[in-house]
């Protein structure tokens, strides 16, 4: 599992603007995955450009220590987190041409001033859910 910077690619004229910026920061959100389209056919996609098509999942509640907008400083609250996902496909790192299932999952703080947390995992989100 990784954890990646809050970012998120607003437009695709930002898209390359941005993913100069995460280069430098990260090299993970430069990798190139399988993102699959509206037929259904896989394309080779950078990392941020696929959370334009993250998909919401749940809100969840719970208490972290967070600054909401209004307020000085973080402290410890009852706060609600949206969950977004989207299925992706990345490259085996010595066999380019395996590829293995993953999801990319986005956790948004409402009404917080950070970004939300982007989250590449290859356990089983989908499943987790529909439940």
């Amino acid at each position: 599992m990784r954890v990646f910077p809050p970012k998120l690619a607003r437009s695709q004229s930002a898209d390359k603007r941005v993913r100069r910026d995460f280069q430098s920061e990260n090299r993970e959100i430069a990798r190139i995955v399988l993102w699959q389209n509206r037929r259904g056919r896989w394309e080779a996609r950078y990392l941020d450009v696929t959370f334009a098509h993250l998909q919401p999942l749940a809100e969840v509640e719970t208490e972290l220590d967070v600054r909401l907008v209004g307020q000085s400083r973080s402290k410890r609250q009852r706060v609600t987190v949206r969950l977004s996902a989207v299925p992706l496909r990345v490259y085996h790192p010595t066999d380019h041409p395996q590829t293995t299932p993953v999801w990319l999952v986005q956790a948004q703080i409402v009404s917080a001033v950070s970004q939300p947390w982007y989250l590449l995992t290859d356990w089983p989100v989908g499943a987790c859910w529909r439940t």
